[in-house]
Protein backbone atom coordinates (compact mmCIF):
# COMPACT_ATOMS: atom_id res chain seq x y z
CA UNK A 1 0.00 0.00 0.00
CA UNK A 2 1.28 3.41 -0.94
CA UNK A 3 1.09 6.34 1.46
CA UNK A 4 -0.17 9.55 -0.10
CA UNK A 5 0.69 12.89 1.48
CA UNK A 6 -2.40 14.87 2.46
CA UNK A 7 -2.35 18.58 3.06
CA UNK A 8 -5.35 19.53 5.21
CA UNK A 9 -6.11 22.40 7.54
CA UNK A 10 -6.30 20.44 10.80
CA UNK A 11 -6.70 23.45 13.11
CA UNK A 12 -9.78 24.58 11.19
CA UNK A 13 -11.27 21.08 11.17
CA UNK A 14 -10.67 20.78 14.91
CA UNK A 15 -12.28 24.19 15.46
CA UNK A 16 -15.34 23.16 13.41
CA UNK A 17 -15.66 19.98 15.47
CA UNK A 18 -15.40 21.99 18.69
CA UNK A 19 -17.95 24.64 17.62
CA UNK A 20 -20.49 22.06 16.44
CA UNK A 21 -20.09 19.77 19.43
CA UNK A 22 -18.49 17.07 17.35
CA UNK A 23 -15.13 15.36 17.43
CA UNK A 24 -12.24 15.48 15.03
CA UNK A 25 -10.60 12.26 13.94
CA UNK A 26 -7.64 11.74 11.67
CA UNK A 27 -6.38 8.36 10.63
CA UNK A 28 -2.82 8.19 9.40
CA UNK A 29 -2.66 4.42 9.04
CA UNK A 30 -4.88 1.32 9.11
CA UNK A 31 -4.36 0.80 12.82
CA UNK A 32 -5.47 4.31 13.76
CA UNK A 33 -8.43 4.04 11.36
CA UNK A 34 -9.53 0.84 13.07
CA UNK A 35 -9.21 2.55 16.44
CA UNK A 36 -11.27 5.53 15.24
CA UNK A 37 -14.03 3.23 13.95
CA UNK A 38 -14.10 1.46 17.31
CA UNK A 39 -14.44 4.79 19.13
CA UNK A 40 -17.22 5.96 16.80
CA UNK A 41 -19.06 2.66 17.34
CA UNK A 42 -19.10 3.36 21.10
CA UNK A 43 -20.84 6.69 20.60
CA UNK A 44 -24.55 7.16 21.16
CA UNK A 45 -26.66 5.64 18.47
CA UNK A 46 -29.98 7.22 17.63
CA UNK A 47 -32.76 5.19 16.10
CA UNK A 48 -34.74 6.97 13.47
CA UNK A 49 -37.99 5.94 11.91
CA UNK A 50 -38.34 6.34 8.20
CA UNK A 51 -41.58 6.45 6.28
CA UNK A 52 -41.32 5.89 2.58
CA UNK A 53 -43.91 6.88 0.06
CA UNK A 54 -44.01 6.11 -3.61
CA UNK A 55 -46.31 7.27 -6.34
CA UNK A 56 -47.56 4.50 -8.56
CA UNK A 57 -49.08 4.92 -11.96
CA UNK A 58 -50.93 2.18 -13.80
CA UNK A 59 -49.22 1.46 -17.10
CA UNK A 60 -51.84 -1.02 -18.32
CA UNK A 61 -54.25 0.23 -20.97
CA UNK A 62 -57.38 -1.52 -22.12
CA UNK A 63 -57.20 -3.00 -25.58
CA UNK A 64 -60.92 -3.46 -26.14
CA UNK A 65 -63.32 -0.53 -25.72
CA UNK A 66 -65.69 -0.69 -22.78
CA UNK A 67 -68.63 -1.34 -25.13
CA UNK A 68 -67.03 -4.67 -25.97
CA UNK A 69 -67.73 -5.95 -22.46
CA UNK A 70 -71.19 -7.08 -23.65
CA UNK A 71 -69.78 -9.57 -26.08
CA UNK A 72 -66.69 -10.74 -24.19
CA UNK A 73 -66.73 -14.09 -22.48
CA UNK A 74 -65.69 -14.65 -18.88
CA UNK A 75 -62.40 -16.10 -20.15
CA UNK A 76 -61.45 -12.65 -21.43
CA UNK A 77 -61.65 -13.50 -25.12
CA UNK A 78 -63.69 -11.21 -27.31
CA UNK A 79 -66.27 -12.82 -29.59
CA UNK A 80 -66.30 -9.87 -31.99
CA UNK A 81 -62.53 -9.98 -32.40
CA UNK A 82 -62.60 -13.75 -32.96
CA UNK A 83 -65.22 -13.37 -35.67
CA UNK A 84 -63.17 -10.66 -37.41
CA UNK A 85 -60.05 -12.85 -37.38
CA UNK A 86 -61.91 -15.59 -39.22
CA UNK A 87 -62.71 -13.23 -42.11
Amino acid sequence: MQMVPVDIDEPTLQQIASITGGQYFRATNNSSLKSIYAEIDKMEKTKISVREFSKKQEEYTRIAPSSCSDCCSSSGSCASLSSRESL
